[in-house]
């Protein structure tokens, strides 16, 4: 696996100098499209949730959703990356992890269950943020080290359940984890 390559750049990235007081909530969604469908509905709830205003949120998406991003996604902060690049080419990978530090947010999240480390767990990392919390992701056997490395840096681990729960449900029970409050799912709706 390629990950030891981009650790050194990671790690300039994530100690890299930044100025002011940390503000703001980044959220990683490195999803396909169907999945950002599925976790939109949400999105909303999270501000009052965290009692934050839409325009304090950044979220970090794939640059395949990203020509419907502007109107989906009205109020919020957007970063769309190549996450095919960021996952292959060091350079566009360090660039996209300085713009992420820069960010200087003071909560990172991210709730995909499936996801790789390389990409969403280490976007999270890179963001340097006081507190980070992220879902317990699906884990097997090949990407077990790199799971390992990225949890142990994380604040809390919320687990929204075995596999196959769906991914509605995992949302509004990291939701209700994060606010300690139930929600009751709601269906999809952009």
């Amino acid at each position: 696996r390629r990950w030891w390559l981009f650790r050194l750049f990671d790690i300039i990235a994530r100690n890299w100098p930044v100025i002011g007081v940390p503000t703001g909530t980044l959220i990683v969604r490195m999803d396909g499209i169907g999945d950002m469908v599925l976790f939109r509905r949400t999105l909303d709830d999270y501000a009052s949730a965290l009692g934050i205003s839409e325009s304090e949120f950044t979220v970090i998406g794939c640059k395949s959703w990203g020509t419907i991003s502007k109107e989906i996604f009205a109020g919020y902060n957007l970063i769309m990356i190549d996450e095919h690049a960021f996952a292959r080419q060091p350079f566009y990978r360090f660039k996209i992890g300085l713009k992420v530090r820069q960010l200087n947010v003071r909560l990172a999240l991210n709730d995909s269950y499936f996801r790789r480390a390389m990409m969403a767990d280490s976007l999270v990392w890179l963001s340097g943020a006081s507190k980070t919390i992220v879902s317990l992701p699906f884990i097997n056997e090949p990407t077990r080290t790199e799971f390992n490395y990225y949890l142990s840096q994380v604040s809390q681990i919320i687990d929204t359940g075995p596999y196959p729960t769906h991914e509605t449900i995992r949302h509004y029970r990291f939701l209700a984890a994060l606010a300690g409050r139930l929600y009751t799912p709601q269906s999809p709706k952009i």
